[in-house]
């Protein structure tokens, strides 16, 4: 079993291997509730992570729903991408890891097929989450 904490244990172990020196902060902002969960500053680059856990359905036909994306998050992204920020949704299902923009994080709100979740994520990790996923969150495109 995992969870959003796991997630987020994991996640700053990737960081601090790919830079010891990097800042990793875990922000719990009950004024702004659209604030992502992380802040990560490295190398002279930052970057905004909203972190979900979403359990793995049993039946391959079952959508893959994660009803805590809110509006306000996905409102929060939106503005910051448009100021030139870097934010992610890393959702875990399973033992995948899904990098996902913001628009495409919006669409697990009515579930979508897990053929689909592959298909639209700009990056798919599987088993433990790799080194890689700092370096993609850094390069990869990232727009609205």
């Amino acid at each position: 079993m995992g969870s959003e904490s796991s997630t987020r244990k994991r996640l700053r172990g990737v960081v601090l291997a790919y830079d010891p020196d990097a800042q990793v902060v875990q922000v719990e902002n009950a004024v702004n509730s659209g604030d992502p969960d992380t802040y990560i500053c490295t190398r002279g680059r930052s970057v905004w992570v909203e972190l979900k856990y979403v359990d793995l359905p049993k039946r391959v036909s079952t959508p893959i729903r994660c009803r805590h994306v809110r509006t306000a998050q996905l409102m929060w992204a939106a503005d910051h991408l448009k100021a030139g920020g870097r934010v992610w949704f890393l959702v875990q299902v399973g033992n995948w890891y899904f990098l996902l923009l913001p628009r495409i994080a919006a669409r697990l709100l009515n579930g979508v097929k897990r053929e689909d979740l592959h298909n639209w994520a700009t990056k798919v990790y599987k088993g433990a989450l790799p080194a890689q996923v700092m370096q993609d969150m850094l390069e990869q495109p990232c727009t609205c």
